[in-house]
């Protein structure tokens, strides 16, 4: 008979699972909030962790809430839809704080309080769901290739919600992108493993007539994995990319292009790079990882000079149409940041927006070594943000401001932006 144990919760980790301790050993239960003492029977024993399943809650968090979703825990799209939103932040800002004094070792760091988002639902500009063999879209199931069917997305939009809604499957599709802008116009790309079957572009016929849809594309991904996204794209009705404008930037987006999936958001979250820079009229800027240089064209409108880099070649010519269709005037390098910033004039400010894994060591070494006034350091995780402002306080960039964003409400990802400076002796 397995295990049963008392859990009194501390903490969540990235997973959503509930962090406790059990007789000197680390026990994580899946739905567990913290604050909370569980009844868990253990499911998985190791050395020097175990995990649980929750079946009782013996003492309930005052800030636990019935999910709005009705696959909520099934489905691993979302991790902490169960816990009240103010409570999500303040878990967020948290997971933050945490990061910073354990894995950075930083000391006189300030960490505000986190933005909330505009939309704490429906808040999502694309979506790609994959397709079970009953033609149901749906999302993967935890740690898993099993797919959870659904009805709606409560974290996609509504416009992308309503197409979810009247579309008819059928054979031969893998898994539909609904990609829109803030008008409720989309795209929509069914993904196939063989070039479209007549009945497919039929398909495609019908959801372009669909209120408020501007184009159908279809998608190739023949690979065996359960990765989403498609080789190739060509256009079956319609227009293939949508027109949307970003901090009075007007930018043109692809099923392909990288975008900030939350964008009322994401414009709050660049109103505060920029402010935190606080750059004059012909300082010098770096816009390192810019993707279609939106920031980029953003600065440049207010008379920085600014070069931005790239190693996605297709952004890289996003970025420069967007910068000639906005009328300003941007220098553009296509290849990784590692590899080009070291050959590049010294900068006013740097601003470093790396992904998940953070910055290569030679970006950080570079970026210290021309002595900018200011780092501005946008993070999707606070793990390796921490361990990157470790080695900026090791050169004495140790003043450390941080203003979280809740990019992605229900999930326990966080957005950072870091003001870096160097400490000033007294």
């Amino acid at each position: 008979m397995a295990q049963e144990v008392i859990v009194l919760i501390r903490d969540v980790t990235i997973l959503g699972e509930g962090v406790g301790t059990h007789e000197g050993l680390t026990i994580f239960v899946d739905g567990a909030l913290p604050g909370e003492t569980v009844r868990a029977r253990i499911t998985l024993k190791k050395p020097s962790y175990a995990k649980g399943e929750l079946l009782e809650i013996l003492d309930q968090s005052f800030g636990r809430v019935k999910p709005i979703c009705p696959v909520f825990g099934k489905c691993g799209g979302c991790q902490i839809m169960h816990l009240a939103y103010a409570e999500q932040l303040n878990l967020k800002r948290k997971r933050v704080i945490d990061a910073f004094e354990r894995i950075g070792k930083l000391k006189g760091f300030t960490v505000a309080p986190v933005e909330p988002s505009p939309k704490p639902l429906y808040y999502r500009n694309k979506v790609q769901l994959p397709v079970d063999k009953n033609l149901k879209v749906g999302l993967y199931a935890k740690r898993s290739h099993d797919i959870v069917p659904i009805e709606i997305c409560y974290i996609q939009s509504d416009a992308g919600n309503k197409i979810l809604e009247d579309i008819e499957l059928v054979d031969g599709i893998r898994n539909v992108l609904i990609r829109t802008n803030r008008k409720g116009e989309s795209l929509v790309v069914l993904v196939t493993r063989e070039r479209p079957t007549p009945e497919i572009r039929k398909l495609a016929k019908t959801v372009s007539l669909m209120n408020g849809v501007k184009g159908v594309l279809h998608g190739l991904n023949s690979r065996d994995d359960n990765v989403l996204y498609s080789d190739a794209y060509t256009l079956l009705f319609g227009d293939g990319v949508l027109e949307e404008e970003v901090l009075g930037i007007k930018v043109e987006i692809s099923p392909a292009s990288f975008f900030q999936v939350n964008l009322e958001q994401a414009e709050s979250l660049y109103k505060k790079a920029a402010e935190l820079a606080d750059l004059k009229k012909g300082e010098r800027a770096l816009d390192a990882y810019c993707g279609i240089g939106i920031f980029c064209a953003y600065l440049s409108q207010q008379e920085v000079n600014v070069t931005g880099i790239e190693m996605v070649e297709s952004a890289v010519i996003d970025a420069k149409k967007n910068a000639k269709a906005n009328g300003v005037d941007v220098d553009f390098h296509l290849g990784k940041v590692e590899d080009l910033i070291g050959e590049l004039d010294d900068f006013d400010v740097i601003f470093l927006n790396p992904p998940r894994k953070g910055c290569e060591e030679s970006v950080l070494e570079a970026s210290v070594r021309k002595n900018p006034k200011k780092i501005i350091y946008t993070s999707c995780d606070p793990a390796t943000l921490a361990r990157d402002l470790n080695f900026f306080a090791s050169f004495g960039y140790s003043k450390v401001e941080a203003f979280p964003f809740d990019m992605f409400p229900q999930t326990m990802h966080v957005e950072v932006v870091v003001k870096i400076e160097k400490e000033i002796s007294k």
